[in-house]
């Protein structure tokens, strides 16, 4: 009963290690970050697919031809991200679930992205170009601060190369975004778009 006793405890250290090494978080510019590769890819899979139904949404509700352009080039962009890094699941093994916040931080998140869609769903024309092209602006500032910190995370590993390869491509739709929503800024004499750099600011 002895043995049987302590093969059980053993266990049972075993399985808390396990959880605390998956629970485990990493702090980088002011946000955490699952150290669990497979969290980690899951919260990249819900930004992704939150950045794709606003650019769907942006398909039928913008007036705007260019931000109609942008919002293709979203979908198409993040999509092929999106299969990326479920690809990179298989090829480790792991199978994607739903994203589950385990974080405050990521938390808040989640319900930010579901007040802007909400929000966005009640504009129609120059309103909803605005807030739309800003919900991008800081949407791909929050993917970006994510890319850098899974490659810090990462270094080494497979998903470091995924991340790499993604970071550009981000760039220069967040500096499209950025670059748009100035215009429409100037057009309607509201003044400027924020923040010209890339940086998790919070806000859309």
């Amino acid at each position: 009963m002895r043995h049987v006793a302590n093969a059980l405890l053993l266990v049972g250290m075993l399985w808390a290690a396990q959880g605390q090494a998956r629970d485990k978080t990493m702090d980088f510019r002011g946000m955490k970050f699952s150290t669990d590769p497979k969290q980690f890819v899951e919260r990249m899979l819900y930004l992704h697919g939150e950045i794709i139904d606003e650019g769907k949404l942006a398909q039928r509700s913008s007036q705007s031809q260019q931000v109609k352009e942008l919002s293709e080039t979203l979908v198409k962009t993040h999509q092929s991200f999106d299969d990326r890094l479920k690809t990179h699941l298989k090829e480790q093994k792991l199978q994607a679930g739903t994203f589950k916040p385990k974080t405050d931080e990521e938390r808040s998140t989640v319900a930010f992205e579901k007040s802007t869609e909400t929000k966005l769903k009640t504009l129609s024309g120059e309103a909803f170009d605005q807030a739309f092209l800003a919900a991008q602006v800081s949407d791909h500032d929050r993917l970006l601060l994510t890319v850098l910190a899974g490659q810090q995370m990462f270094s080494g590993q497979p998903l470091a190369a995924v991340l790499a390869e993604m970071q550009p491509e981000l760039l220069k739709l967040r500096e499209r975004s950025y670059q748009l929503l100035g215009e429409q800024a100037a057009s309607l004499g509201t003044g400027g778009a924020g923040t010209g750099t890339g940086g998790e600011d919070g806000k859309k």
